[in-house]
């Protein structure tokens, strides 16, 4: 409590002494294959990182569940929606039309599995929800450009990863590898290569920012694991955000860099993110907000005192990397 309203950063901060650092590099969190979201949790909030990836903690359940759906459900529930659907339309060879059909019945069995698990929160919310729901996914596939020749989609939820047999890995400078797992909601392939696609549900502001500062993770990792396992291997890999609804009023948020350029970024990323990790840097900081974070009851922070720890020396290379990205004089890797 004490060290939330100081200005002093130290251990109960999440800078780490010296027998947890070597407990740490003992149980390396990079030494076991790495999930691209747990990076970007890293680079967002280090403390976040160290409660929910390093010591296994989980958020207290909310004992009010609220009238509206969960966000964590909402976003399962769209992407069951979209992976069935273009699962029909990969097997069909569907077109647009046939598409929104295969929407519409998607939309009707995943919203009836999400009544049956009682995760859709009060009746008259959800029943309006629902119908929005499915406006805005007929409204987002009928502006698909795959349906006007721009490639087709070739596959969905591709896992990729040891346990999939696809491994994926990062050489670093100091010899280390990093290996990553995840899933790619799509890959499209086109007549030049091949399109990476996440779908995202809400406004695309967290995927702005870090597309911005440099700090993506997520679309550089697929369009690694797209070059170093997919089937086919592609001519070109792109990468982009799709925002699904009208919150996101449909956009795209395309990296903006060629192919090699955003994989330079990524190495010097992960260095970055390793030698902060191998330091002991747990900080308590993020350049964003901590509105939404399911931890921030255990930061008790005061916005004056986040302030003034951020100003601290000893967080001076966390904060450059979170405000500008990597910079050119880290250390490089090769994907």
């Amino acid at each position: 409590w004490r060290s939330g309203r100081s200005p002093e950063p130290g251990a109960w901060d999440g800078l780490l002494g010296d027998p947890a650092v070597a407990a740490v590099r003992a149980r390396h969190p990079f030494s076991a294959e790495m999930h691209p979201t747990r990076l970007e949790r890293y680079l967002g909030c280090p403390f976040a990182f160290l409660l929910r990836d390093l010591l296994g903690l989980d958020a207290p359940e909310d004992p009010d569940p609220g009238l509206d759906i969960d966000a964590l459900e909402f976003g399962r529930l769209v992407h069951d929606i979209l992976q069935r659907a273009y699962e029909a339309v990969i097997d069909g060879g569907l077109d647009r039309a046939g598409a929104l059909d295969a929407v519409d019945a998607a939309w009707r069995e995943c919203c009836a599995e999400a009544e049956q698990r009682g995760v859709t929160g009060a009746a008259l919310a959800w029943a309006v929800r629902r119908e929005v729901l499915r406006d805005d996914l007929r409204e987002w596939v009928a502006r698909d450009s795959v349906f006007d020749g721009d490639g087709r989609p070739g596959a969905v939820e591709w896992r990729f990863g040891e346990s999939a047999g696809r491994p994926v890995a990062m050489a670093l400078a100091d010899g280390r590898r990093v290996r990553f797992a995840g899933r790619i909601d799509r890959i499209d392939e086109t007549l030049w290569g091949a399109r990476v696609i996440d779908y995202k549900t809400g406004r695309g502001t967290t995927e702005r920012q870090r597309v911005k500062a440099g700090l993506s993770v997520q679309l550089p990792v697929y369009q690694a694991a797209v070059r170093q396992a997919y089937e086919a291997p592609p001519g070109r890999v792109s990468s982009a955000y799709r925002l699904v609804t009208r919150r996101g009023g449909f956009a795209e948020l395309a990296l903006p860099d060629d192919e090699e350029t955003t994989a330079v970024r990524l190495g010097r990323l992960v260095e970055a993110a390793v030698g902060l990790i191998d330091e002991g840097v747990f900080a308590r900081s993020t350049a964003g907000r901590c509105d939404y974070c399911d931890v921030a009851y255990a930061c008790g922070l005061t916005a004056w005192a986040r302030t003034r720890k951020r100003e601290h020396a000893a967080l001076g290379a966390l904060v450059d990397l979170q405000t500008s990205g990597p910079g050119e004089t880290r250390g490089g890797a090769d994907a």
